[in-house]
């Protein structure tokens, strides 16, 4: 069972070079080893001093520009080695396989993307509010103060408290602003980053945090992890009184690049146009790290759909057109990450042709598959954007080589192309390498047309290489409907373990009601992929049962990564928002998926 934890999107993306930075910088590993002292679930809160210049009225309310922020790398299933699904594999049942640089992997890319692109089911009403003032303790209230402490029982691993800062980031539930608080000083880098987050998510409007969040950040002799989590999380509390204490630590070069990048993008997260400035300064300065070039091309594509007036000379969306335009004002990773910005940008004459551009001549394989994901984004409410980009993404996709034509298909699902369908379908029914028709068919899982049910439906039965049947298994769930879902029922009764798996996460992803019981069952089975399905399944489908069944489950499950999914999973079940997602450490990944 291949344990190796997935790579960011940064890794799939940049090839590395920017992450490498990042953790060359005193970042420390993925997962930490510092010993774990008792778990105490009774929250402790310091209240570090409160520097003199954060310029901060207690008690004044936080205004973010909006309620979904970026995600981190998602908990995938674990193909048996050797198999096409296996990143890590050599061979397979349909032969050798090329080597596959990461930053060309569609899979390390879907990995960390799939959960923003669920269909939103709905969260299970437990009234937690997402702005200002909390969530009063009503009747239909959950009680996720005394919930999650008893979901993670008395000696929790790393990634258990990893899990439940993510939970707390994930439902904003005011009442768990002291246990954010406390896991906010937990010995582990790898909590304490995340956990600042939660403290942010659940304290919207609340000025103690605030006050805990900017004395962490001023505070020079402090841990780097922290310090550069809770850049972050002042970006998503949405206090415009942090620009100043940000913009201030973006201009300091004595800093680690984790904090000065997290306030690159905090600047962006807080979407006040004033910071333009400074921001386009931070990536046009070549003396700049690439990690903190990076942020500041994120935060300048939040800024082009911020508020309020752009200073004259500082239209965000021209600084990253001409960085994604120019190899020689920037490293690749960094006009890459400007690339995937402009995607994010108003579709502009200006902007299409920079996409569309860097799409058909830039000789780079990666920055071309930066593009077709940029375009993937375009469209929305202009119709004529739209079919510029389909109609590229589809060139691109009939002459690339397959690598990129995985990315190309993407692109045309998550941009819901319909008239792209019958061109998936093609390929995906063509023999050849199994990565790009799996690409092909979580595409068509991605259009939402449900006419593509039956190419997906004969691909997951009669495929022999798991890798391919997982995706069309997944497809069907994004699809939904009747007869999909028939078909989930049926695979979900395989004998090939990952394909139970996949085809119970589906059935979640359908969101039947009919299936729940089946799902709550298959959490008691030996397998540990079908269980981990089983608790994918009912965190997208989302719900009250769903929440409860993946609480009660998690301290009876012995597999830990599953343990930590499942608390994941009920907090995601549970939250108000559509694909509820929290941003990673800025020491992790410098390209974070935007806010929808």
């Amino acid at each position: 069972m291949d344990r190796r934890p997935f790579l960011p999107v940064a890794i799939a993306l940049a090839g590395l070079p920017i992450a490498a930075v990042l953790l060359a910088g005193g970042a420390g590993a993925w997962c930490g080893t510092t010993p774990v002292p008792t778990w105490d679930p009774t929250p402790t809160v310091t209240n570090p001093p409160v520097p003199p210049s954060t310029g901060r009225t207690p008690g004044s309310p936080g205004a973010g520009p909006g309620t979904t922020v970026p995600f981190g790398p998602t908990t995938t299933f674990r193909p048996a080695p050797g198999s096409t699904g296996d990143p890590g594999a050599t061979g397979g049942p349909t032969g050798p396989r090329r080597p596959r640089a990461s930053a060309l992997d569609w899979r390390r890319w879907w990995n960390a993307e799939r959960v923003r692109l669920w269909p939103h089911r709905g969260g299970s009403g437990s009234k937690i509010a997402t702005t200002g003032g909390g969530n009063g303790a009503g009747p239909g209230r959950f009680p996720w103060e005394s919930a999650l402490p008893a979901a993670l029982g008395g000696t929790p691993a790393i990634s258990d408290r990893r899990a439940a800062a993510f939970a707390g980031a994930y439902v904003r539930d005011p009442a768990l602003l002291p246990l954010m608080t406390k896991l906010a000083a937990d010995p582990s880098d790898d909590v304490r980053d995340v956990a600042v987050l939660g403290m942010a998510m659940c304290g919207t409007g609340h000025g103690e945090t605030f006050t805990v969040l900017a004395a962490i950040v001023e505070d020079d002799t402090g841990d780097v992890h922290r310090r550069s989590g809770s850049t972050v999380a002042l970006g998503h509390l949405g206090d415009p009184a942090a620009v100043p204490i940000l913009t201030r630590l973006l201009a300091r070069r004595d800093l680690p690049v984790q904090v000065r990048g997290g306030s690159a993008l905090a600047l962006g997260l807080l979407g006040d146009r004033a910071a333009c400035a400074d921001l386009a300064r931070a990536l046009r300065d070549g003396r700049q790290e690439d990690c903190v070039r990076g942020f500041a091309a994120v935060g300048l594509a939040l800024l082009a759909r911020g508020r309020g007036e752009t200073p004259a000379g500082s239209d965000p969306a021209g600084v990253l057109r001409e960085i994604a335009g120019d190899p020689k004002s920037a490293h690749a990773p960094v006009r890459q990450t400007a690339l995937l910005a402009l995607g994010r940008c108003p579709p502009t004459t200006e902007n299409l042709e920079a996409l569309l551009g860097a799409l058909r001549n830039e000789p780079d394989p990666c920055s071309r598959v930066c593009a077709a994901l940029a375009l993937g984004s375009v469209g929305g409410g202009d119709p004529a954007a739209a079919r510029t980009a389909r109609d590229a993404l589809i060139a691109s996709f009939q002459r690339e080589a397959p690598e990129l034509r995985a990315f190309a298909a993407l692109g045309l699902g998550m941009g819901r192309h319909l008239e792209a369908r019958k061109t998936l379908e093609k390929h995906l029914a063509e023999p050849g390498d199994p990565e790009p028709r799996a690409a092909c068919a979580i595409a068509l899982g991605l259009l939402g047309d449900p006419a593509a049910t039956p190419a997906l439906l004969g691909v997951a039965r009669t495929e022999k290489g798991p890798g391919l049947r997982t995706a069309a298994t997944e497809a069907l769930g994004l699809l939904g409907g009747r007869e999909a879902a028939d078909a989930l029922r049926q695979l979900a009764s395989e004998p090939a373990a990952e394909v139970r798996g996949q085809a119970l996460y589906g059935l979640g992803l359908a969101g039947d009601s009919a299936d729940l019981g089946r799902l709550a069952g298959a959490l008691g089975e030996a397998t540990a992929l079908v269980r981990q399905g089983a608790v994918l399944g009912l965190a997208a489908r989302g719900g009250a049962p769903s929440r409860d069944f993946l609480l009660a489950h998690a301290p009876r499950e012995s597999d830990p990564e599953i343990r930590s999914l499942a608390i994941r999973g009920a907090a995601l079940a549970d939250s108000v928002a559509p694909n509820p997602v929290i941003a990673r450490s800025p020491r992790v990944s410098p390209w974070l998926p935007l806010p929808e």
